[in-house]
């Protein structure tokens, strides 16, 4: 049985990729060689496995098993039988996960490079599964850049700066007649990422 792997950290919550796992036909779909995924009997896949000149082709029928913090897709086809394990390992910021496939079958001595290949874009195709459907969250060094950038001689700049100050406040801000300084003094004493000069 030929075994390869890979790892690929994935810049978001284990509870998004975890999704991701969990729907094992969409995410079967996204393997590479994969030509057709029905699920009219369980989830059964058509895989193309090129090498060469060869094409070793099958349909695998597979069953998901979760773990703890692994998931596992067990398939089956009438020429071989391939084992994807994913392990999740979450950080405080992005999740690690290691793949690992077994293939066993026709032509398993020729598809060494062809499993490698398998695997690492199947743990590319997961990153942006993950990555693309996680909320979005500004990062901290971001905010920190935004503020610092503002120009208060520019009466432009500073109207980007309030609608970009939503970030620190909610709801919508009514600034009355000659009123622009008390509401930049606001936001400066909240944020304390900013400094500024005010010429009356």
């Amino acid at each position: 049985m030929k075994r390869k792997s890979t790892s690929v950290r994935i810049e978001t919550k284990k509870e998004n990729v975890e999704n991701i796992l969990k729907n094992s036909a969409a995410f079967i779909t996204n393997w590479p060689y994969v030509v057709r995924v029905s699920t009219r009997e369980g989830v059964s896949a058509e895989i193309m496995l090129p090498r060469f000149v060869f094409k070793f082709r099958d349909t695998y029928r597979f069953q998901y098993h979760p773990d703890f913090n692994s998931h596992i897709y067990d398939g089956e086809g009438k020429r071989g039988h391939m084992i994807l394990v994913v392990t999740l390992k979450e950080w405080s910021r992005n999740v690690e996960t290691h793949l690992e496939l077994s293939y066993k079958g026709k032509g398993e001595l020729l598809l060494e490079k062809t499993i490698q290949s398998l695997v690492d874009g199947i743990g590319r195709g997961l990153k942006e599964l993950a990555e693309s459907t996680a909320p979005a969250h500004p990062k901290v060094n971001e905010q920190k850049k935004t503020m610092l950038s503002v120009d208060f001689s520019d009466p432009m700049n500073v109207a980007g700066f309030l609608a970009k100050s939503k970030m620190l406040h909610s709801g919508i801000y009514m600034v009355n007649k000659n009123g622009l300084f008390n509401v930049v003094s606001e936001i400066r004493g909240k944020s304390n990422l900013i400094s500024c000069t005010y010429q009356g």
